[in-house]
């Protein structure tokens, strides 16, 4: 008799980071010198995500706040909200 394998399916991860990311900053990744962002959640975690991601966020001062970022199981970025 062969039993099958039961396969959960996972929620994604969530991570908690606080950004402040200046106008100054941001010009670096428009330049192309920029491309990741590498920070540790409030657990001391440490994340890496595409700067392009924050596009929606962006100021005329910069990027700044608290946001709540969702990983898949393959650790790709799923979602990025500002909270």
């Amino acid at each position: 008799m062969v039993r099958a394998k039961r396969i959960e399916k996972q929620s994604p991860r969530q991570y908690v980071i606080n950004l402040s990311l200046s106008r100054e900053q941001l010009e670096q990744f428009y330049a192309g010198r920029v491309s990741q962002v590498w920070d540790r959640d409030r657990h001391g975690v440490s994340i890496q995500f595409p700067l392009q991601a924050l596009r929606p966020f962006v100021s005329h001062v910069g990027v700044h706040g608290r946001f709540r970022l969702k990983v898949g199981l393959d650790s790709r970025l799923l979602s990025i909200d500002k909270m």
